[in-house]
């Protein structure tokens, strides 16, 4: 009951991490911003028991993305980012995981 409105039908099997800025300019992924994620990407995992990989944790556009059938998600979200210029080989460096 306690859920928003942020991923339309994966709001109910997911947890949302909002990025401040605009996912068509790669400015935007600073260094800071990428810390914050991917030390939220291993608090959540570590307390809710989620593995830190691809097929965990995707973006809102992981329905246009290859291996999306690995994720075992219905493709219902329109979402377009995090975009072409987010680096998740710097996620998975940061965080530890693949």
């Amino acid at each position: 009951s306690d859920r928003a409105f942020h991923a339309r039908c994966w709001n109910q099997v997911g947890i949302g991490i909002e990025m401040e800025g605009f996912s068509k300019d790669r400015r935007n992924f600073t260094g800071p911003l990428m810390r914050t994620v991917s030390n939220m990407v291993k608090y959540l995992s570590r307390k809710y028991g989620i593995a830190a990989n691809a097929t965990r944790v995707v973006g809102h556009n992981a329905g246009q993305q290859p291996g999306f059938g690995r994720t075992g998600l219905q493709n219902c979200n329109t979402h377009s980012d995090p975009g072409k210029f987010f680096d998740w080989r710097n996620l998975w460096q940061m965080v530890g995981g693949r």
